[in-house]
């Protein structure tokens, strides 16, 4: 399974054929961005001159390797432009085109056979029909002209092009980074279990995501699900929970969503990260992306409010966590270093509340890694309104440059030595302010979260993946095993 994937997913020749004005070349426009050299087909054109792009009347006729070719024309063209794409060697064929099985009407189904007809025995795979196909940042393939173009490790795979949009986006303003993203529509071809087992050996990957509607066959499914999450976590947005839900899938990709019931028992039985939203997958890549491996559930709780203590002291024992007492050694080092700036003290219990303490930013510093060192901590959390900041920043400069390098410099430092950080920051109170402060954190890799609810659900969904591998290892169960759980609804 998935061989000739990675030749694929990195081509160094990009077609597109239908690009046209009356959509104002959106495609073209974007594909002029990749690193490799790009043609278009149409053949009522012989050249974009607006574009600086020479324009063929057939994929036959470029005088070049053809590796990836976009194909955005009328459905009944595509078995037509995909058999020239099959005799130019192509290796990838994106079909965004809709109309095909998904609409389930005969001819759609008909049309999409014969593609998969056509490129049975070739060289050439195919993405779609009804999908955007392939996001590459680190060659510049995007098919939006918005796409930032900086990689990362976090590969997405999704049954929806517009889901795959709103994961890229979003993730980009939450500090996330993509190897890639591919969406693969109706599946005529390539599908989420070759693209599963792509991803967990692909180097450039460190976390798999993915949404997925329902599957045509699920022969093979669960087995990929257990191989890939003993190697790399997999988060899993499954969408058609609910029955109208899933009569939307059936109509939007023409797949059969499948009883939820089973699906959950099939991914908690693999390991897979079930997660419900967009942000709880953002959420939670997040957390697998920065973070070192959660290995226990004590946390030391920060927080500059007594209150905030309460409230996510109780969201943590919700979501599993416990918060004990620290050890004598580190009560006493941090009361002793925070009472010479702040002769009032502060609570040292744990939930620590610094309360006006964090005005000097030695406190910050303090607080953190003597947590850090504690032999009863095993990850360290950090509630911060942005409301408590706002009026100190806005008077002081060098207090905000001094706050954030000292709460970087120690955040940075204990993730690198293994040991979890993460921050919650609140952006009620001054936006602006919680945008310029979320961006810096995230530049430097460390995680922040808008409310408490949200990263506790993020680090729970962590911390039960590698509890996952840790009973694994365990039982001696490092391999696949075979699913106890089919895939489709029992009879009634």
């Amino acid at each position: 399974m998935a061989e000739g994937l990675d030749e694929a997913f990195n081509p160094e020749t990009l077609v597109d054929v239908g690009a046209s004005s009356k959509r104002g070349y959106f495609f073209l426009r974007s594909f002029l961005r990749f690193k490799g050299r790009v043609y278009a087909v149409n053949p009522n054109k012989s050249e974009i001159p607006e574009l600086g792009v020479k324009v063929y009347p057939r994929v036959t006729d470029i005088p070049d390797k053809v590796d990836f070719v976009f194909i955005e024309t009328p459905a009944r063209t595509v078995p037509g432009i995909v058999e020239d794409c099959v005799k130019k060697g192509a290796k990838l064929v994106v079909i965004f085109t809709a109309g095909f099985s998904e609409t389930g009407r005969r001819e759609g189904i008909e049309l999409e056979e014969k593609v998969k007809e056509i490129i049975k025995g070739s060289g050439t795979r195919v993405l779609g029909p009804n999908c955007l196909g392939l996001y590459n940042p680190r060659i510049g393939l995007a098919w939006r002209i918005n796409l930032p173009l900086d990689p990362g490790d976090v590969a997405f795979i999704s049954q929806s092009g517009g889901l795959a949009n709103l994961v890229i986006l979003y993730g980009y303003t939450r500090g996330l980074r993509f190897s890639k993203v591919v969406s693969f529509g109706n599946a005529c071809d390539i599908g989420l279990e070759e693209l599963l087992l792509y991803f967990k050996d692909d180097p450039e990957t460190k976390v798999v995501s993915a949404y997925l509607e329902g599957v045509k066959s699920a022969e093979g499914l669960v087995d990929a699900l257990l191989d890939v999450s003993l190697k790399k976590p997999i988060i899993m947005w499954k969408g058609g929970r609910s029955e109208d839900g899933a009569r939307a899938c059936a109509s939007h990709t023409g797949s059969l969503a499948g009883s939820h019931r089973i699906w959950s028992a099939v991914f908690r039985q693999t390991g897979v990260v079930e997660v419900k939203t967009l942000e709880e997958l953002v959420d939670t890549a997040l957390t697998f992306s920065f973070l070192p491996p959660i290995q226990g559930n004590r946390v030391g709780s920060i927080s500059i409010s007594g209150g905030a203590s309460v409230t996510i002291s109780d969201l943590l024992s919700e979501a599993g966590f416990s918060i004990p007492l620290l050890d004598e050694e580190t009560v006493k080092v941090i009361d002793e270093n925070v009472r010479r700036v702040y002769p009032e003290g502060i609570s040292v219990v744990n939930p620590v509340d610094v309360s006006a303490a964090y005005y000097n930013p030695d406190v910050v510093s303090t607080v953190i890694e003597s947590m850090a060192r504690d032999p009863n901590i095993d990850l360290i959390v950090f509630d911060l309104p942005v409301m408590y900041l706002a009026y100190s920043w806005r008077q002081s400069d060098a207090f905000r440059g001094e706050f954030i390098d000292a709460l970087v410099k120690s955040g940075k430092k204990i993730i690198r030595e293994g040991k979890p950080f993460a921050v919650v920051l609140s952006p009620v109170g001054d936006e602006a302010l919680w945008a310029k402060l979320r961006d810096t954190l995230t530049k430097e890799r460390i995680p922040i979260y808008p409310d408490m609810r949200r990263m506790c659900d993020a680090l729970r969904n962590a911390k039960n993946y590698y509890a996952f591998l840790k009973r694994r290892k365990e039982r001696g169960e490092c391999r696949v095993a075979e699913a106890k759980v089919p895939l489709k609804p029992p009879r009634k």
